[in-house]
């Protein structure tokens, strides 16, 4: 397994010099699980440990106690009718053998003193129990010290009487061979824990890097990424906790990558549609300075130079209008642009776009009518660009209109629709209108080939339907106009 710090583009990430709260969020993923996953290993290792050794404690106390009782109750029950002063030592009675047929022996596992009722010493172990010192009103088990040499030593002792009263038996141990028993089978137990530690935090580690090996995987592809590329992210070996972070990036490539379409094809188009009324203003003004002594062709030429200023002026607003309407196609970009969707006021809106065109229309002999015959319920958009969609429609019925012809606006509770009488659309030119700067041909009516393409760019933000046709054929078997229908 490979410790050595991480390496990015072949380069050795800096080491914390100073390991401390204050660069803790600094600190590489791996090393910090490292360090919780250690803590808690090191904590739970000592919360085991105080655990058995209390545990332990216990069990030695049961253990001894009980032998410690039974020793009593032998030792009274055996015959004392010529008692010896002590017993013999082991080694006497096992005279010849070697240590290890006499078995490992602890001296203070166990000492004892025989006393009479007077507190005479019958009998002893030959060891400590001739330093024990009858207490004649002591009986059961009790924590007393017992004097040395060396000093004193706290001794677990238990007094136990015969049935009549003529023999006392005090059996004792040493509290410290108790302590010592609990701590050498707490270090028995403990220790193969304690080897397992460093084991369990390289797997841990060599865990770690290969797990996160994926997200690596990840920041070597964004590394070498060229800024013009929006593919997607490799997902295939990534985590399911991480895949939302790589699919949320794959889905800002996406918005990004149409961003950048959006604007190349805006530059593309504004480039293309801005060459022809550029040419025609340098033709005007070459007019406008040849035309010193002439007057009328002065005139003439300024007219049309304004005509084309005006029509530059119209486009530029246009793809304007229809690149920030294509920024705000998807659900982010409508959120950030702060569109702001409220009940819609119809017949308000209406008003105030009819009456921009009465006097266009007015001036051509056009009859305008609008008939608002049911209100829509629950509405709801955005009041200046629905402002933009009726003028677009509005302009484009008005435009395609024969001079004395008639366009009529009804708004029911399903659609509003716009009819105007003229000579129509072409039934194979149809599905293409909404198209970006697609006209029909012989359209003799100046535009751009826009306006149906920003509106149905805004009704498709507010969830509506832009729907175009032909009006019904008239007698003699011709279109009798055009209807633009925007459904709800």
């Amino acid at each position: 397994m490979n410790l050595r710090p991480f390496l990015r583009n072949g380069e050795r990430l800096p080491i914390p010099t100073r390991l401390s709260a204050g660069n803790w969020k600094n600190w590489s993923l791996r090393l910090r699980l490292g360090v919780f996953f250690a803590t808690f290993l090191v904590a739970a290792w000592l919360l085991a440990a105080l655990f058995a050794w209390k545990e332990s404690r216990a069990y030695i106390d049961r253990f001894f106690d009980t032998q410690q009782m039974n020793f009593a109750r032998m030792l009274l029950a055996a015959s004392m009718d010529d008692p010896p002063q002590s017993l013999p030592r082991t080694k006497d009675l096992l005279r010849g053998l070697d240590k290890s047929a006499r078995g490992r022996q602890d001296k203070n596992a166990l000492a004892f003193a025989l006393f009479d009722r007077e507190g005479a010493l019958l009998l002893h172990d030959g060891e400590e129990g001739r330093h024990f010192v009858y207490d004649g009103q002591a009986q059961g088990f009790a924590n007393t010290s017992v004097a040395r040499k060396k000093g004193e030593k706290n001794w677990r002792m238990v007094w136990l009487a015969s049935q009549d009263g003529q023999r006392i038996a005090a059996v004792g141990q040493d509290l410290g061979h108790r302590q010592r028993l609990a701590l050498a089978i707490l270090v028995r137990q403990m220790i193969p824990w304690a080897l397992l530690v460093p084991l369990l935090l390289a797997g841990l580690l060599w865990m770690l890097s290969r797990e996160l090996a994926p997200l690596r995987a990840v920041s070597e592809q964004l590394a070498a990424r060229p800024p013009q590329d929006g593919g997607p992210l490799e997902t295939a070996d990534i985590p399911s906790e991480v895949r939302p972070l790589v699919d949320s990036l794959n889905g800002l490539f996406r918005r990004v990558a149409g961003m950048r379409a959006r604007e190349q094809a805006f530059v593309a188009d504004a480039a293309h549609e801005l060459r022809t009324p550029l040419a025609g203003l340098r033709v005007q003004a070459q007019v406008v300075e040849l035309s010193d002594d002439d007057p009328p062709a002065r005139r003439h030429a300024l007219a049309h130079m304004r005509a084309s200023i005006d029509r530059c002026d119209r486009l530029v607003e246009q793809l304007l209008t229809l690149s920030r309407l294509e920024s705000l196609s998807d659900g982010h970009s409508r959120r950030e642009g702060g569109l702001s969707f409220v009940p819609l006021d119809w017949p308000a809106l209406l008003e105030e776009a009819v009456s921009e065109f009465r006097t266009q229309a007015g001036n051509r002999g056009i009859a305008m009518e609008c008939a608002v015959t049911a209100i829509p319920d629950r509405t709801l958009g955005v009041p200046q660009l629905m402002t933009i969609l009726l003028r677009n429609l509005l302009d484009n019925a008005v435009k395609y209109t024969a001079d004395g012809g008639n366009t009529d606006i009804t708004l029911d509770s399903h659609a509003l629709s716009i009819e105007n009488s003229g000579s129509g659309v072409s039934d194979a030119y149809l599905p293409r209108l909404g198209e970006r700067f697609f006209r029909p041909p012989g359209q003799e009516a100046p535009g751009s080939g826009l306006g149906l393409s920003i509106a149905g760019q805004i009704a498709g933000l507010h969830g509506f339907t832009l729907h175009v046709q032909n009006r019904a054929a008239g007698a003699n078997g011709g279109a009798n106009g055009f209807v633009a229908s925007l459904i709800f």
